[in-house]
Order: C-alpha cells, then sequence, then structure tokens
C-alpha cells in the first residue's frame, strides 16, 4: 500500500494524496464494485481500526473474485515458499514465508486467509474442493485458533 497506491490507474491524478492512503481509497471503490455494502476498510492489513468493517457475506463476494485470478489461487495454497533476496549492497539472505492455514494440509483445501484480531477473534475464510465443485466458506470470531480450523473442517464435511 505504502508504494503501490500512486501507481493505481484511478489513483495517479492525486499528488497530494499519500500513496498508502490512495491505496486504500482504491480498496473501498473495488469493495463497492464488488457490492461489498457493509464493508469499509480503515488500512491495507485488516488489523482493527475504527471504522474498519465487514461481514461473512462481503469476504465471501470478495474471495469469489479473488480465487477467480491463478496467481492468487497459487499463492493462497502455498504452504512454504523461500527465496534468496540480495540488498543494494549485495548482502544476500534467505527468507521463508510461512502460510498460517492449518488446512492446507488437508487434500481439498485451497487455502485463502486466516485473520485474528481481539475485537474480531480468530477467523478463516477458506475454499475446499469437492468433485467439480469449489465451496467458499466463512468463520468469524471462532473462540479459538484451533476452532476456526474445526469449525470450518465440520461445515465441509459432506452429510
Amino acid at each position: 500500500a505504502e508504494h503501490f497506491g500512486e501507481r493505481l490507474p484511478s489513483m495517479r491524478k492525486s499528488r497530494t494524496t499519500p500513496s498508502y492512503d490512495q491505496f486504500i481509497v482504491h480498496m473501498n471503490r473495488a469493495a463497492g464494485q464488488l457490492a461489498m455494502t457493509k464493508t469499509r476498510f480503515a488500512n491495507p492489513h485488516g488489523l482493527t481500526a475504527e471504522g474498519h468493517q465487514t461481514t461473512a457475506s462481503d469476504l465471501i463476494r470478495l474471495a469469489h473474485q479473488a480465487m477467480q485470478l491463478s496467481t492468487f489461487r497459487r499463492y493462497v495454497a502455498t504452504r512454504q515458499h523461500g527465496c534468496t533476496l540480495t540488498d543494494q549492497s549485495g548482502v544476500k539472505r534467505n527468507v521463508i514465508w510461512k502460510n498460517t492455514n492449518r488446512l492446507l494440509a488437508i487434500e481439498g483445501y485451497l487455502g485463502v486467509k486466516t485473520g485474528t484480531t481481539t475485537a474480531a477473534g480468530a477467523c478463516l475464510v477458506s475454499c475446499s474442493q469437492r468433485g467439480n465443485r469449489q465451496l467458499l466458506m466463512v468463520v468469524l470470531g471462532a473462540s479459538s485458533s484451533d476452532a476456526r480450523y474445526t469449525d470450518s473442517r465440520n461445515l465441509f464435511e459432506p452429510k
């Protein structure tokens, strides 16, 4: 957000608004275009902030749209990724990113997003594949991190 807001085509005319704030404006505009009528973004990371809110229904809309993008699907389904970074002075360091979504260890789960804040509790937007069908689900306010995964698995269970 700090570096990309000013690069967004819809934001190039605004030279006085910081890039970070431009990015949030764009997020809210995109939410409106997706008919996420109960969502308002106050930051790009989802941490608690005054006025920052969404609903399970709006998160499903967003997840559905995001899962149409092959790059997004690949990223959220990746359990771990590593690479070597080189800084401007030539110093190299190895970096590993680990996905916290425990459902990725189970066949048929495709990822999406975990999140935990004091205000929202343990949350999980998840996607699973059964045959040719993909199912999206949102668990908000679970009593613990473990509970969000248990709740999601139970709801995905074939009846």
